[in-house]
């Protein structure tokens, strides 16, 4: 699920043109892209969470990726070193 959230995230990006984005943002562009995975909210936030390893929450959960900044209330953005690709 750490690639469906990094590819939302990149998507969101080129898309919209802004380079911050909400947990639920993503987790409704990956379902829009994705119907058939019937993704679980709560799981995708977890898992957004723990691809920021500035948010406070990120050493509760084991299984880590860093590719998501956290910018405080619910707003996060891709770590400034990633490439994002245009369409």
């Amino acid at each position: 699920m750490f690639d469906l959230v990094l590819e939302a995230a990149k998507a969101s990006v080129v898309d919209t043109g802004e380079k911050e984005f909400s947990a639920a943002e993503l987790y409704h562009l990956a379902t829009r892209r994705y119907p058939e995975l019937k993704l679980k909210k709560s799981s995708w936030v977890s898992h957004v969470i723990a691809s920021a390893p500035n948010h406070s929450s990120y050493h509760h959960y084991s299984s880590h990726r860093r590719f998501l900044r956290h910018l405080g209330r619910g707003r996060y953005t891709l770590d400034p070193s990633l490439p994002v690709e245009d369409k």
